[in-house]
């Protein structure tokens, strides 16, 4: 990033020019890649800005358009972004149609169509991308993508043992080809998550740990080494090892804090550290524990998943949860503010996340128990034995009213 900004400095002078673009396009891709998505978003803008008005049809707007549509998708706008990546699909289908860079818009067409939950969409373009790279004769490492994305749509239908297959078969490419390479880091990560849901954590453990000696050490305190902390700390949480995967969740949130303090990861994280225990197939049903405070960042986090997006949106395909990233059309946008579609965007959710959090770390002690108190009160409904805790819970808010 300092080569970067310094090459910059030195371009002022000539601030449209083609050199100038590419130089931008270095920082961009460092922001999001860092998780700094409120950076990288305008820089990206001014980037489609130059390359327009240089050749709106050029190889250059397409590459800017796609690092646009992944600033979007990562911002939760899964709209905006598949509108970019189509535009660029668009500009390599009419530059050279069935080549190389077709092929990898295909793909990223069905990253868009992934992660609006159309799934045989999704497949449809992977598949597409696939055969078109076959018959290229592109080298095997070209695949690498297409089949690590069919392995995740798979884990997304619920589907493991495909999954299991594609994200293997990308494995071994990797291994043969760039072993110890960033995409081998991110495909034993992705690997161990399927065996993670799987229930196999003997097989899920050593993946992980081996996807974190690749990240750490290529990449290490960035957005890639958290996300391998985060996996590494589901593993060992779903092993009964809560005091080991609290460790290596507050490891991941450390480096998301300083990298975006109010990125959408770092809320992730919180969220991550408040489920610590908890059975994911009565999430639904219960309220959370753990402290006062992770417990009310625990229900914001999870605010449009679990009320407004799925009223909305009804179930995704296999497993009956939305992300508060989803996104899915038609939604009305005019009449009554209750009718209007529930906030999507991430960084907004994060941003407010950050704001309770800070909000809460000044309540009183009393206020905090009486908050304690109201969690296990909800939890204790359930079962017919609420009273004495609401009755306790009354008089902590009376203390913490005297406070």
């Amino acid at each position: 990033a300092p080569h970067f900004e310094a090459a910059l400095a030195l371009a002022d002078d000539a601030p449209a020019s083609i050199d100038r673009v590419r130089l931008e396009y270095g920082v961009a891709d460092l922001d999001w890649r860092r998780g700094r998505l409120l950076d990288a978003e305008p820089r990206v803008r001014r980037l489609l800005e130059l390359t327009r008005a240089f050749d709106a049809t050029s190889a250059e707007h397409a590459r800017n358009l796609n690092l646009y549509a992944i600033v979007r998708s990562q911002s939760g706008d899964l709209a905006a972004a598949e509108q970019a990546f189509a535009e660029a699909w668009t500009i390599h289908r009419r530059r050279a149609p069935g080549g190389a860079d077709e092929a990898s818009a295909l793909n990223n067409m069905g990253i868009a169509a992934m992660q609006r939950g159309r799934y045989a969409d999704a497949e449809a373009f992977y598949r597409r991308s696939l055969e078109m790279k076959a018959r290229l004769k592109l080298p095997p490492l070209e695949q690498v993508s297409t089949l690590g994305n069919l392995g995740l749509m798979s884990v997304e239908r619920r589907d493991l043992a495909s999954a299991r297959d594609y994200l293997g078969r990308a494995l071994d490419l990797v291994r043969q080809a760039a072993p110890d390479s960033l995409q081998m880091g991110g495909l034993l990560s992705n690997l161990a998550r399927v065996e993670r849901l799987a229930g196999r954590l003997d097989d899920a453990e050593p993946l992980v740990r081996e996807s974190l000696a690749v990240r750490s050490t290529l990449a290490p305190d960035t957005v890639l080494h958290a996300f391998t902390l985060t996996e590494l700390g589901k593993v060992l949480e779903a092993a009964g090892a809560l005091d080991a995967a609290t460790t290596a969740h507050e490891q991941a949130l450390a480096i998301r804090e300083r990298l975006a303090p109010d990125g959408s990861n770092v809320a992730d994280s919180l969220d991550a550290l408040g489920r610590l225990g908890d059975d994911e197939a009565t999430d639904d049903a219960r309220a959370a524990t753990a402290t006062p405070l992770r417990a009310w960042l625990r229900t914001l986090t999870r605010y449009c998943e679990r009320d407004q997006v799925r009223r909305r949106l009804g179930e995704s395909e296999g497993h009956g949860k939305r992300g508060v990233t989803t996104d899915a059309a038609p939604l009305p946008t005019t009449g009554l503010p209750g009718a209007r579609p529930p906030i999507t965007d991430v960084l907004a959710m994060a941003a407010l996340v950050a704001e309770v959090r800070a909000y809460m770390a000044t309540f009183p002690d009393a206020m905090r128990a009486a908050l304690e108190l109201q969690s296990a009160a909800l939890a204790a409904q359930r079962d017919g034995a609420a009273e004495p805790l609401l009755r306790a819970r009354v008089a902590a808010m009376l203390g913490a009213r005297s406070s």
